[in-house]
């Protein structure tokens, strides 16, 4: 699956809450210095944000898997993957648009900022990406249970892929 081939998905929700790129142990936006619920930039530029859920599935009330999109001004910025206990033990943003991140960034800072993005983690839409529609074995148009054994195991699908 590639990035667009998601992006033309039709998600299963939408909405602007940005808390969701932001956990205890994860950080879909570590560059944006003044995330806080608080900020009243932040709380104005929320209405330009919006995060396309394809899927946000718990397993037993713990396990998570969440596969959705970030979207600025109306355009696709990126696509953020969480999983494992309460989402916290995997995730990964694909960056499909540097000037638009950097905007959604900056926005979000309230002000320009010198942003380094890991270019690891910049992908051209139309690139294929394995496992983006996968977890621990169900796929994102199936049934959706995890195995038992993969469950058990502790490995992830992604890092299968790893050198």
């Amino acid at each position: 699956m590639t990035p667009l081939d998601l992006y033309n998905r039709i998600p299963e929700r939408e909405d602007n809450d940005l808390s969701v790129l932001v956990g205890c142990y994860y950080n879909h936006l570590p560059e944006a210095t003044t995330f806080s619920e608080q900020n009243p930039i932040l709380r104005a530029v929320k209405e330009k944000v919006l995060i396309r859920y394809y899927k946000d599935h718990f397993f037993d009330n713990h396990y998570r898997w969440r596969l959705a999109s970030v979207w600025f001004d109306a355009k696709p910025v990126m696509i953020i993957q969480n999983a494992g206990l309460e989402g916290e033990e995997f995730k990964r943003r694909i960056i499909t648009n540097a000037q638009l991140y950097l905007n959604l960034v900056q926005h979000l800072n309230g002000k320009l900022t010198d942003v380094f993005i890991n270019t690891g983690e910049l992908i051209e839409p139309t690139e294929e990406i394995w496992g983006l529609d996968d977890f621990y074995g169900s796929m994102l148009d199936t049934s959706f249970e995890p195995s038992p054994h993969a469950l058990l195991s502790g490995v992830w699908p992604y890092e299968l892929t790893k050198n």
